[in-house]
């Protein structure tokens, strides 16, 4: 599922009033059969037609013991999924990219790791193929814009 919009507002000095807005489009994801793509954007899962994007705006941050992004970080915020909106915490490593400096904040991969139970947003569909919790994996590649 390709990432729509991602506004990330880092703070290195105060890590805890970071906050990120992400929009994943769902309307468009691929899942290598065309079958299982079909299941996942019919009505009864996240039904793409009605409702072609998913949303996380964050609400807390909370960073590793240390303070360093690098070591990770807690991410709480209101998910938003068939216009149903829950909180949920997702685990956020943010990793500089290849060949840059530990400390080095402008070039970063991001990754969001969590688990939520999709009939709670009302993807209740095709129980006898696919277990109610769903983990979630987000890749983002980030840079800075100023």
């Amino acid at each position: 599922m390709p990432v729509g919009r991602a506004d990330f507002q880092i703070d290195p000095s105060n890590l805890a009033a970071s906050s990120t807005d992400v929009t994943l489009r769902a309307d468009q994801v691929r899942a290598g059969f065309f079958l299982v793509t079909s299941i996942l954007k019919s009505a009864s899962m996240l039904d793409t037609d009605r409702f072609p994007t998913i949303r996380f705006v964050s609400t807390a941050v909370r960073p590793a013991p240390s303070g360093r992004l690098s070591e990770g970080a807690k991410l709480t915020g209101e998910l938003t999924i068939r216009d149903v909106t829950q909180a949920v915490t997702f685990d956020t490593l943010f990793m500089p990219q290849a060949g840059r400096a530990p400390d080095d904040l402008s070039r970063l991969t991001v990754r969001l790791t969590g688990r939520i139970s999709r009939s709670s947003f009302g993807a209740s569909g095709y129980k006898a193929l696919v277990g109610d919790e769903v983990g979630l994996n987000v890749v983002m590649a980030m840079r800075v814009i100023n």
